[in-house]
């Protein structure tokens, strides 16, 4: 999906499960983005942990392009996880070799979505919920949800260090 940088866009899977929405000005350049859904937990490049379960996965493509400001990321919400419910947001460090935690997301009012703020395509994202409660299950208290860590240490220069040395997608 072709993204122009000063008027936004939205870019979305072939199945039209995940979508990536830009405002004016977020991307750093006109963009070809390539939004690939992952089926598989064999697909993921890396173990998930056994207490947690994957609702989607997700591979972005140009990698590691980093964003002027946040964008929007859109799960459908095929677990009928209910409205309101915070889920887990992962993403594959490729130099780490695992998974890191970023600011989780929530499901929207009308139960359709899970929404996440994303500031780079790092690869592959994950949305993750505990095996237990079941997704069916009622929403948390807010009082019982503790935040995931944030984005990990300064991914601007990260996501330059790649483009860099030549490993960053076009």
């Amino acid at each position: 999906t072709p993204i122009a940088a000063a008027v936004g866009g939205v870019a979305t899977d072939s199945s039209g499960d995940f979508q990536v929405e830009f405002p004016p000005g977020a991307a750093p350049h006109d963009l070809q983005v390539r939004v690939t859904p992952l089926q598989e937990d064999a697909q993921l490049p890396g173990p998930l942990e056994e207490e947690e379960g994957h609702i989607a996965a997700v591979y972005f493509e140009p990698r590691f392009t980093a964003f002027n400001t946040p964008a929007t990321l859109r799960v459908r919400n095929i677990m009928d996880v209910p409205p309101g419910t915070q889920v887990n947001l992962q993403l594959w460090h490729e130099d780490d070799q695992r998974w890191q935690d970023q600011p989780s997301g929530q499901v929207t009012a009308d139960g359709q979505w899970i929404e996440f703020q994303i500031i780079r395509f790092f690869c592959w994202y994950c949305t993750r919920l505990p095996k237990f409660p079941s997704p069916n299950a009622s929403a948390p208290d807010s009082n019982d949800v503790i935040p995931t860590a944030s984005e990990a240490d300064n991914p601007a220069l990260e996501c330059a260090m790649k483009l860099s040395d030549g490993m960053g997608g076009n």
